[in-house]
């Protein structure tokens, strides 16, 4: 090889480096973490999803739902996560919500726990 096709080469790879070296770095940009929501184990019925640690894609709508067993009453289901992802005031006590079904957005990076509370009737 001229010393000129040389340089080239040399010039070539040490750009094909950097952008080997580069790229991957800059291909996570715009990646937001999933949620995960946690539901408790509950006593007069079922939810929606199940008991256990559900994972969902950044800001995608989750909805969850309470249905009583026979013999029990939906009563609420308590919000037990951390109180700034769903912008809730948690001084006054656990945060409730009085309906059977709960929707709200995907916090990216977060873990919210609920359970749903039943009565006897």
């Amino acid at each position: 090889m001229t010393m000129k096709r040389l340089v080239a080469f040399g010039m070539l790879s040490s750009l094909a480096l950097v952008l080997f070296m580069a790229v991957p770095a800059y291909s996570h940009v715009g990646y937001l973490p999933d949620a995960t929501v946690v539901i408790d184990q509950s006593v007069g019925g079922t939810t929606s999803p199940g008991v256990g640690t559900h994972t969902f894609p950044y800001n995608e709508m989750v909805t969850l739902t309470a249905t009583a067993s026979a013999g029990y009453h939906f009563v609420e289901w308590q919000y037990l996560g951390q109180p700034d992802v769903l912008s809730l005031d948690l001084h006054n006590g656990p945060v409730t919500f009085d309906q059977p079904t709960v929707q709200f957005n995907c916090a990216g990076g977060y873990t919210v726990e609920f359970v749903a509370v039943f009565a006897h009737d």
